[in-house]
């Protein structure tokens, strides 16, 4: 490539480059973090509302409006749209890695519930049955026979379904103080 290329490619890109920082001074950040008044986007589709808006410009005719370059404006957006896209992927990234540490406390939670049906059955002759329905107002539920009849209680948390499951069974023994049933899943 001839050195007067680069060298152009130089200029454009930090005139593009300056023109970009002293705008997002000027308008405080707000494409990457918009104060989100009236529209909700995330940064990325509302840069990409700008683009369009941009573009509508220079197809109608109008692209030297406001004594602005609708050309430096779009490549300004697409450099923009670049790091709002990086940020939304390190974003979605860093949530996955959290959504696995959530899930850290509910095999915990899985495996006291299990030492929970066993006890049940120990102390009460109680088959029981737990789980997790997740994303319910009371994702907590535990399942029970007597004799003929099915019965299920759920809660926000595995303590609030057994208190639940207790209230039901009139009174919690002696035997098995609430207490305890606490501790199976705390």
């Amino acid at each position: 490539m001839p050195k007067q290329t680069e060298d152009e490619i130089r200029e454009v890109c930090d005139g593009l480059r300056d023109l970009l920082i002293q705008k997002n001074r000027a308008y405080g950040d707000s494409a990457l973090n918009p104060k989100n008044i009236f529209s909700k986007l995330p940064a990325g589709e509302a840069i990409k509302i700008r683009l369009d808006d941009k573009l509508s410009r220079i197809i109608g005719g109008d692209a030297k409006a406001f004594d602005e370059d609708p050309i430096k404006d779009i490549m300004g957006y697409l450099v923009l749209l670049t790091i709002a896209n990086k940020r939304a992927s390190q974003s979605e990234t860093k949530a996955q890695e959290e959504d696995v540490a959530d899930l850290r406390p509910i095999s915990n939670i899985v495996e006291q519930l299990s030492d929970f049906r066993y006890r049940c059955k120990c102390l009460f002759g109680e088959e029981v049955s737990t789980g997790y329905l997740g994303g319910m107002i009371n994702p907590w539920r535990i399942t029970w026979n007597t004799g003929s009849v099915e019965e299920t209680v759920t809660g926000k948390s595995p303590i609030e379904a057994i208190q639940n499951m207790c209230k039901i069974w009139d009174a919690v023994p002696k035997s098995y103080p609430i207490g305890a049933v606490k501790s199976l899943v705390s």
